[in-house]
């Protein structure tokens, strides 16, 4: 009987201190907090803050509004790293981003943005950089092209 209370005890003991460990690094209120620095960071034109967020070589496909085309106006278009910081700071005083729900252990997050364009959602993916939650790449259909961006 003593055997089994130790075996029990061991493995509640085990149980619980897997189940705290590198996952917390990634907790949905880690999530949100990353979703609203970059809310900020844009709002207030912040390039370097809005950086800091992403890997230094961070790429994204845009949408480009092309006024003359009247059949297809909004069209994808690269930007990276101080090109896409650039852009988020000067063209998104009217973006949203809005946290949806994290995926993959806190490692991705599903987020809606709007007012870069037409509303599209975007899956963006985490890791810690020296200590700070960045995201290093996504996943997201923005003028109807599917992209997958990785530093």
């Amino acid at each position: 009987m003593k055997l089994l209370f130790c075996i029990f005890l061991l493995l509640t003991l085990l149980s619980t201190s897997a189940s705290s460990t590198p996952q917390d690094d990634f907790t949905e209120t880690a999530l949100r907090g990353w979703v609203d620095d970059l809310q900020k960071g844009v709002q207030s034109k912040n390039k370097t803050a809005i950086a800091s967020l992403f890997f230094d070589h961070a790429s994204m496909a845009i949408c480009a509004n092309d006024k003359e085309d009247k059949v297809k106006p909004w069209k994808a278009k690269w930007l990276s790293g101080d090109k896409l910081f650039e852009y988020l700071a000067n063209n998104g005083t009217d973006a949203k981003f809005y946290f949806n729900t994290p995926e993959r252990g806190g490692r991705k997050a599903m987020v809606t943005v709007t007012g870069l364009g037409p509303e599209f959602i975007a899956h963006y993916y985490f890791q810690k950089e020296k200590g700070v939650l960045v995201s290093w790449g996504g996943e997201y259909m923005a003028c109807g092209q599917a992209t997958l961006n990785c530093h």
